[in-house]
Formats: C-alpha cells, structure tokens, sequence
C-alpha cells in the first residue's frame, strides 16, 4: 500500500510562517517537558534535602544514557524522513519510520542491560564515601532499570509525530506527560512520603503513558503515514543509516553525562556534597534557556531537511541566521533575569536550606555568562544532522567533551571551586569559533549532484530549443 504523505506545508507556506508553525509548539514542547526534570527537582530539594538534589545529580548521568538513545533514533528517523518526503520519495519515508521504531524496540533492551550492568559503578564513581547520597539515588536508580524503556520511548515519539507534520500534536503529548508528572509528584513524593522511590515512579508512569499515545497514533488513521504490522520489514541498510546519523545526538547526550561526572567528582573532590547539590539546582535553571535552544533547533530539523532535500539552499541559510539571531535576543533576556533576581530563582529548589542558596546564586552568576555560544554549537550540531552529514555533527559533539576536559584540570587546580564553575563559560568559547567556521564553509558549497542537475536541466532546455 503507498503510503500517504501530505507535504503541503513545505511546498506552499511562507518560509517565516513555516518556522514559527514548527518552532513554537516544539519551544513550548521541550520547556513544558523539562519539568519532567525540573519538577522532580523542586519536589526533592523541598521535601528531601540537599542531599537529595545531589543523589538525582549523580543519577542523571545514568539517565542521561537512555534519554540520548531515545533522542539517537527519534532524531536521525526523522531527519531522514523528512529528507526522503522533500524528494518525494513517500515509501522510503515511510521504510524509514518503520525501521526507526523497530530500533527504538532493540534499544529499549540494549539500554536496560547497560544501566543494570554499569549504572551502579557510574554512580558510585562520582561521590565514592557519601552513603547516604548514594542510597537516595539507588531508591531511584531500581525503578529505572526496569522501566528504562519509558524515558526512551517518550523522549523519541513527539520528534516523529512532529515530522509527521503534527508539531501540535507533539506539543500536546508532551505537555500531557508533563502535568502528569506533576500531579504523580505531589502525590507520590508530598502526600505518600515515598522519597526518591516516589519520584521515579511518577516520571516512568508518565512516561509510559507518552510512549502508549505514540504507538497509538502511528497505527492510526490521523497519523499521515499510518503503519500496519506488515510493513515493519527490517532494512540492516536503514537502520546502520539511522544508527551512523544519529550518533551525533546520542555522543550530544554521553556528552552531558560525562561532563556532568566530571563535574561533581571535581566539586566534590574540591567542595562537598552540597556543592554538588548547587551543580545540581544551576543545571535546572540553565536548562530551561537551554530548551528553548533544543526546542528551536529541533523544530527547524524537517525544514533544513526537507528544503535540502528539494535542494533550496538559499531557505537554509535563511532559517539559520533567523534562529541564531533570536537565540542570541533568548540569552540576553536569561542573563538580565538570572543577575536581578538569583535568589528568589534559586529559592524554589533550596527552600529554607541558606547555604545552599548562597552556593547556588554563587554559581549562576559564574556558570551562565556563555551560555548562548553552547546555543549556537548544538545549532550547528542539528544542522549537519539534518543535512545527513552525520560525521560532522558527531565532531562538534565530541570535541565539546575533549575542550572542556582540560580546562577542568587546570582551572579546578588553580581556583578550586571558583575555577569549576568557570569551566563551562570558557571552554563555550573556542569550540564556538570552530563550529563558525565549519557552518560558514559548508553553507558556501553547492552539493555535486545538485550542480549536476542543474547542468542537465540547462542541456536539455538547450537541446530542446535547438530541435524548435
């Protein structure tokens, strides 16, 4: 049966109207489900502690594995789609899909073996002596390895429903997702007093929830490419092809988690576990600028690949300028905001605990002065991937790790705690410059086979008006 695809959208809509139909509910998508995180975050630090926020400090790097398999798969399944619909080529996209949710099935269990086998050790690792703050994340931790699979599917379904040209309904299911965790969480972690435990319960169930709708809406009639069970025939070509593009997405998240044991074995080594807490309560607060810079590049991802695949280059560099210049006007407005009121920011996760406040404002200050440049590195991350130039974007994503590792060394020997926040701001610098570069020479070249046709079409018309 062919499949139905209604490419409408990216034929006939204005480039400016087309943006903001995809970058809007996809910005409110990622903002509304980082509460997943957030949320967990303010419910621990007020009604656990400090010692709380580290053990979720520490576990996230756990975490973070299986949310960057889920976003490995989602991503590159989707690029590829939209490339395949912007040539027209509405089975392929539709093999491409198929193929993409087969993988995220595989890797649901590849994910639960690792955790079960390496997750303890990882997280034992970063705070090696701290026992209570290693109890508190292992309540956490035996809920997550038996439903590992949620947090990858959940994470994976809104980006395909979303290049099925549904961003709101993407939208939806996230922000779904997102109140329900809320709701579990004042439940689970308030009203039954269940801790650590209560808090993975609630972000699984919600999760799982996300991941049944998805599976839902793929085998049904609103889904423009709707699946049946016989079209699920495994391509080893795609799904080495889906794996290679989005290793760029899953080296983006091994990434965070590697910086982020760096970072609390270093704060701890120089500070203690309520430094550690501190990272913690200045990773949530960043992530929330750091959202709008996913959400944004994320709803760009299927016009860059679709305009690529109808080889209108001149449109991508258009969406490009547009999207760095507002994420740039995005962080002048965090910054004002994290300066005048830190805080009455950082009070939402500290509560009453004073030091942990002072810790915490500390830290904003120093850790988000270059925060827009690591906007504009996964901007240009996205953009290769989008493009199937996965190496590239897997480059930038690597050597992000090996710049900031040796500023680590140096600057936590020389300025203890002082120098650990100013890792991250200054490390931001150097890899921006390059990935400026590799954006300006790649956006100057034509690709070959485009020239190519462009030859063919002005030899035919040529021959043609000779025969007249």
């Amino acid at each position: 049966m062919e499949a139905i695809v209604n490419d409408s959208d990216f034929k006939h809509t204005p480039l400016n109207k087309l943006f903001w139909k995809y970058t809007t509910p996809t910005i409110a998508a990622m903002v509304v489900n980082g509460m997943y995180t957030t949320v967990d975050g303010i419910f621990i630090g007020r009604y656990i502690g400090a010692n709380g926020l580290a053990a979720f400090n520490i576990l996230w790097t756990v975490y973070g594995f299986v949310i960057g398999v889920g976003l490995m798969i989602g991503a590159a399944t989707s690029a590829l789609f939209s490339i395949e619909k912007g040539k027209n080529n509405p089975e392929t996209a539709k093999q491409y899909l198929a193929n993409g949710l087969f993988l995220l099935v595989a890797a649901s269990l590849f994910s639960s073996l690792m955790i079960h086998y390496f997750g303890y050790a990882v997280i034992s690792f970063q705070l090696p002596g701290e026992f209570v703050v290693l109890d508190l994340a292992m309540d956490y931790f035996t809920i997550l390895i038996m439903f590992s699979f949620c947090p990858l599917f959940a994470c994976a379904f809104p980006i395909l429903i979303r290049n099925d040209e549904k961003p709101k309904l993407a939208t939806k299911l996230m922000i779904m997702g997102a109140l329900l965790n809320i709701v579990m969480d004042y439940i689970f972690i308030y009203r039954f007093h269940w801790g650590m435990r209560g808090a993975a319960i609630a972000t699984v169930l919600a999760q799982g929830i996300v991941m049944f709708c998805g599976f839902v809406y793929f085998f049904s009639k609103r889904s423009n490419i709707k699946l049946h069970l016989e079209d699920f025939k495994i391509s080893l070509k795609m799904c080495g092809k889906i794996l290679f593009l989005g290793i760029s997405s899953l080296m983006m998240a091994l990434y965070y988690c590697a910086i982020s044991i760096a970072y609390n074995k270093f704060f701890g080594k120089y500070g203690s576990a309520l430094t550690v807490a501190a990272y913690a309560v200045v990773g949530y607060i960043s992530y929330f600028y750091y959202l709008f810079a996913e959400g944004m590049t994320s709803g760009i991802q299927p016009i860059i690949s679709y305009n690529f695949g109808a080889a209108r280059f001149y449109n991508i560099r258009r969406v490009l300028k547009k999207t760095a210049k507002i994420l740039f006007g995005l962080y002048v407005f965090f910054l004002l905001i994290i300066f005048l009121f830190p805080d009455q920011i950082a009070r939402l996760f500290s509560g009453d605990d004073i030091a942990l406040l002072n810790e915490t404002t500390y830290g904003l200050k120093l850790f988000l002065l270059t925060c827009f440049l690591e906007a504009f590195i996964l901007l240009g991350a996205v953009y290769f991937q989008a493009i199937d130039k996965g190496k590239k974007a897997t480059t930038i994503t690597v050597l992000n790790l090996f710049v900031q590792m040796p500023f680590m060394f140096v600057l936590a020997h020389n300025y203890g705690v002082t120098g650990i926040w100013l890792v991250y701001p200054t490390a931001n610098i150097p890899l921006a410059i390059f990935v400026y570069f590799m954006l300006r020479h790649d956006l100057k070249k034509v690709p070959r086979w485009y020239r190519e046709e462009k030859r063919t079409a002005r030899l035919a018309a040529g021959q043609m008006c000779e025969t007249v």
